[in-house]
């Protein structure tokens, strides 16, 4: 779908566009941990994802490798890891 929506107008204008107009299948933060509540009842789920501006404007640099954001928590370089790691 990516190569056929850029066509003449590059990444960039798609990217901004489809933070205005979502796919069809888009869901949000929130959706997702509807169903996974579903998918688990009595269960928790301790994690907060941050949040658009969070994420692209607040944290500090290199905040996806220290935390474990979508890979292994690497922290912070000079930093001991919490638990001794």
């Amino acid at each position: 779908m990516w190569a056929s929506e850029t066509g003449l107008h590059g990444h960039r204008y798609q990217s901004l566009k489809r933070v205005v107009f979502r796919v069809p299948w888009y869901t949000t933060g929130r959706e997702v941990h509807a169903e996974w509540q579903a998918a688990h009842p009595g269960q928790t789920l301790d994690y907060d994802p941050g949040g658009i501006v969070t994420n692209l404007f607040l944290k500090y640099p290199g905040w996806r490798a220290a935390e474990g954001y979508g890979q292994p928590a690497l922290g912070i370089p000079g930093v001991p890891a919490p638990g001794g790691r």
